[in-house]
C-alpha cells in the first residue's frame, strides 16, 4: 500500500514575497493589499521586516514607456471611450499584460495631453449647493455677496 504524500504549500511566504516584489515595483500599500488580499498593516509589517524604506523617503519608480506600449494604451483608452483609470488598468493587464498603476496611467495620459480632469456632475451639484448656502448666509447677514471674496 502506497503512502500518500502530502503536498504542503507555503502560501504565506509566497504572498509575502509577492507583496515585497510589488512594493519594489512602486505600487502603493493599498494596491498591494488589494492584490494579495491582506490588510495594509500586514503589508507594512512585511515591508518593514525586509528593511525596505517606508513612506515619503522611498523614491518612486517612473515607468519608461516605449512607443509600442504607449500606442496600445492610447488605443484602449480611445476604444473604451475614456474609461475610468481602474477599468483601463484592468483592460490593459487582461489584453496586453501591461501592468501599470492608476497613477502611472493618469500621469502618462496627461503627458500625452489626452486625459483631462473633469469633475463629476455630483461634484458640480455639491459646489452649487455650497455657493447657494453662502449666498443665503450673506443675504441674511445683510452683507452683499462678493464674487471671489475670502472670509477671514
Amino acid at each position: 500500500m502506497k503512502k500518500l504524500l502530502r503536498h504542503f504549500e507555503n502560501t504565506k511566504s509566497d504572498l509575502r514575497s509577492e507583496a515585497i516584489r510589488l512594493w519594489r515595483t512602486g505600487l502603493t500599500v493599498i494596491e498591494i493589499a488589494r492584490q494579495v488580499h491582506k490588510s495594509r498593516d500586514t503589508i507594512y509589517r512585511w515591508v518593514k521586516m525586509t528593511g525596505e524604506i517606508l513612506g515619503k523617503n522611498r523614491k518612486r519608480i517612473r515607468v519608461n514607456i516605449d512607443s509600442h506600449t504607449s500606442h496600445r494604451i492610447l488605443e484602449v483608452y480611445i476604444l473604451l471611450k475614456a474609461p475610468s483609470m481602474r477599468k483601463l488598468s484592468e483592460t490593459l493587464d487582461h489584453l496586453f499584460h501591461i501592468q501599470m498603476t492608476v497613477a502611472q496611467l493618469r500621469y502618462h495620459l496627461k503627458k500625452t495631453e489626452i486625459y483631462y480632469y473633469r469633475p463629476s456632475g455630483l461634484f458640480d451639484s455639491i459646489m452649487t449647493e455650497q455657493s447657494q448656502k453662502r449666498f443665503s448666509l450673506n443675504k441674511a447677514r445683510g452683507a452683499a455677496p462678493v464674487e471671489g471674496s475670502v472670509r477671514k
